[in-house]
């Protein structure tokens, strides 16, 4: 039900984020059984109560402050707080969020009831909880709550659809190693050298074209997020980024591959340039070779080059033919750039 619910509003035309998703179907749930609400309470909060009038609200306001906090449990002798995050955190934007904790704490300190201060995240961020003193403060991610709702009354069907979304969008559940997970740990170090290194020779034909790219190129969270290694760069907005680098797959139809592409976030192109690019893409030949189209998916489309990593193995000279590989592929995509930017007005933000 939650994951129906979700692929239609992701496809509407009003974005929903998936973490504000998620929390309005977490507080569903929530909200249908009061015995749930109070273990839950109880469970994350150490609120020891047999008292069941807690309401429930989302995207609150006090007054004097202009952060909404994702969620507030409240009744007459206790106040508490919880922000959750699922695809991000609360450093992604360090000047905006920094502080958001901290915020909340003050906003606590306001009120003569018992409070609490919780963090929901899938990845483990660690907080010091002395910074929200004398706030009691607590932390903890997806996977104990997938494990709480777990534990509960099967009957509760609201629990067992939630319990499935979460499955399906890789939320909640911790995932196990398995055997041929310890055959991969062996070799896991030389992988990630091999792979830094080949992005280290990519990098400065990306820069004579693109620009530095944005952030750091081996960083665990693409490879946990997004299965990738990448260089990326912002040049069409905020929401239209060239990628160039390693694409994990991740099932066996799906192979490692080699990628020069680029993706924009159609529900945040404030100036249309998506009916733009794809019309001009549908007459683009571009290199036979190679070249891939991706129709768009919900609010994405992308086009570009990829090539299977299977192609390079048996070479001797692997990491030359990789960079040239992408050297080519990278200029290609440039020049369609410039080619499309001179003659149809697309603002790419490159290198000419």
């Amino acid at each position: 039900m939650f994951n129906a619910l979700f692929k239609l509003y992701n496809s509407s035309s009003v974005r929903t984020p998936q973490e504000r998703f998620t929390t309005e179907a977490f507080c569903s749930v929530l909200r249908s059984d009061q015995y749930l609400l109070t273990s839950f309470l109880k469970e994350f909060a150490g609120i020891e109560t047999e008292n069941t009038d807690f309401n429930i609200s989302t995207e609150k306001t006090y007054k004097g402050h202009s952060r909404r906090i994702d969620v507030v449990f409240e009744n007459k002798n206790h106040l508490v707080f919880l922000e959750i995050k699922v695809n991000s955190s609360e450093n992604d934007q360090e000047d905006a969020d920094a502080q958001q904790l901290r915020a909340y704490a003050e906003i606590l300190k306001m009120t003569s009831k018992k409070t609490v201060l919780l963090f929901c995240t899938k990845s483990f961020e660690p907080k010091n909880s002395e910074s929200y003193s004398p706030i009691k403060f607590n932390q903890f991610q997806w996977w104990q709550i997938y494990d709480f709702l777990m534990k509960q009354e099967i009957n509760n069907h609201l629990i067992k659809h939630f319990l499935d979304y979460l499955d399906r969008q890789e939320i909640g559940k911790v995932h196990k190693i398995k055997k041929h997970d310890l055959e991969t740990m062996q070799y896991l170090v030389e992988m990630l050298k091999s792979l830094d290194a080949n992005i280290a020779l990519i990098s400065p034909k990306f820069e004579a074209k693109f620009g530095k790219p944005d952030g750091k190129s081996l960083v665990l969270s693409q490879m946990l997020d997004h299965r990738r290694v990448v260089l990326s760069k912002n040049i069409l907005g905020k929401e239209g980024v060239v990628i160039v680098g390693f694409y994990f797959g991740g099932t066996s139809a799906v192979q490692p591959k080699l990628l020069v592409y680029f993706w924009l976030n159609d529900k945040k192109d404030e100036n249309n340039n998506y009916k733009k690019i794809k019309n001009l893409i549908d007459s683009y030949a571009g290199s036979i070779d190679d070249f891939s189209f991706s129709p768009k998916d919900g609010d994405w489309f992308g086009f570009g080059y990829q090539k299977e990593l299977e192609f390079f193995l048996e070479e001797e000279h692997q990491s030359q033919l990789i960079t040239e590989w992408c050297a080519e592929r990278m200029s290609e995509l440039h020049d369609f750039m410039m080619k499309s930017k001179n003659e149809h007005n697309i603002p790419w933000q490159i290198k000419t």
